[in-house]
């Protein structure tokens, strides 16, 4: 059973490195403004709560550019932005498929997230 599957309607960005000031770090506002983005396009499409146990996440990440990007940048934008929303933790992700289509007429995330395993009853 498919927990979710969707269209997040948002420009990917890849993550950028943790910035350090007077021995402090903090992630770029860049960074910080597509993982907002990214929660607010799931958390549109769906309202329930944090998945439970482990998860296959699928990613088609679309962009309209045609430049090199390193795709898991992009795949770490999302993984990060999601965690705390979708799971509780990253560490429940633990199998990941994801694609890069480049030159595309639209920008944006096709999402799935699936249960690692059925449970059993």
């Amino acid at each position: 059973m498919t927990l979710f599957a969707g269209w997040l309607d948002v420009t990917p960005i890849p993550k950028q490195r943790a910035r350090v000031v007077n021995g402090r770090a903090y992630t770029p506002s860049r960074t910080q403004f597509a993982e907002q983005d990214i929660v607010t396009a799931y958390l549109y499409k769906h309202r329930g709560e944090l998945h439970a146990g482990d998860l296959i996440v699928t990613a088609v990440i679309y962009v309209t550019h045609r430049r090199r990007v390193d795709s898991d940048n992009l795949l770490k934008t999302l993984l990060d932005a999601l965690t705390g929303v979708a799971w509780r933790d990253d560490s429940q992700v633990v199998g990941i498929a994801s694609r890069l289509v480049r030159g595309s007429d639209r920008s944006g995330i096709q999402l799935r997230i699936d249960p690692a395993h059925e449970e059993t009853p």
